[in-house]
This record gives C-alpha cells, structure tokens and sequence, in this order.
C-alpha cells in the first residue's frame, strides 16, 4: 500500500465496520424468506464497505485528472454508493425484524455520510 492508501485508511478509522456490523445484525434478525428480499434489505453495509475497499485500491491509480476532467473512477463509487442507500431505504418498509430495530440507521447513515465524503476526497485526490 501506498502512503496515500494508508492515509484514507487512517482517515476512515474503523468507520466503515460499523454500518458492516449493523447490516449482519439485520440479516441475523430478519426473516429468512425470500432470500433475494433478505439480501435487498440487510445489505447495504456490505455496499458501504465495498465502496471503502475499492475507493482504497483506485486511489492509487485516479489521481492525475485535472479540475472539470471526467474521472473514471468515479461513477464505480458512486454505483456502490447508491447500492447501499438503496439498501437503506428498503429496509426501512421491508424489514421484518421489528421497527425500534431500524433506530440502528442512526449509527449507519451518519457512517455512510463519512465514508462518502471520504472516499469521494481519496478517489478525486481534492482534499479539503
């Protein structure tokens, strides 16, 4: 790893295993049927996390784009990122684990919140 990479990890801290913690406690509180509803609705953790992972390893190779420059590297995140609050939002109707349960996203959206703003900064190489 780089000293950029190690720098994003320092930054994201252990951020990102929060809402992937809080997504194997819905999938372990949720009804087993369907099992594609099941993964609709308790996966968006694993999209935030997987969203942290390849923001670490494209990193490395997105820097060099000047300002107003499309950089392709970009809409993957983004693709990642929107998979995972659309996971969020479908588990709150969706979700058959008890509603004070989904009280839970008041830990996870302020995580994904970071890990956007993060790993947005990392990928772009514009930090604040």
């Amino acid at each position: 790893m780089t000293e950029y990479q190690l720098g994003v990890v320092a930054y994201m801290s252990v951020v990102p295993l929060l809402p992937l913690a809080i997504s194997i406690a819905f999938y372990r509180r949720d009804e087993p049927d369907p099992w594609w509803r099941r993964l609709a609705v308790c996966s968006h953790g694993a999209w935030f996390f997987a969203a942290v992972v390849y923001a670490v390893i494209a990193c490395r190779f997105s820097g060099g784009y000047s300002y107003g420059e499309q950089n392709p590297y970009e809409l993957p995140l983004l693709i990642l990122l929107a998979l995972g609050l659309a996971s969020t939002l479908a588990s709150l109707p969706f979700f058959k684990g008890g509603r004070w349960f989904l009280l839970l996203h008041l830990v996870s959206l302020p995580a994904a919140a970071w890990i956007t703003f993060i790993s947005a900064m990392a990928i772009s190489h514009d930090w604040l």
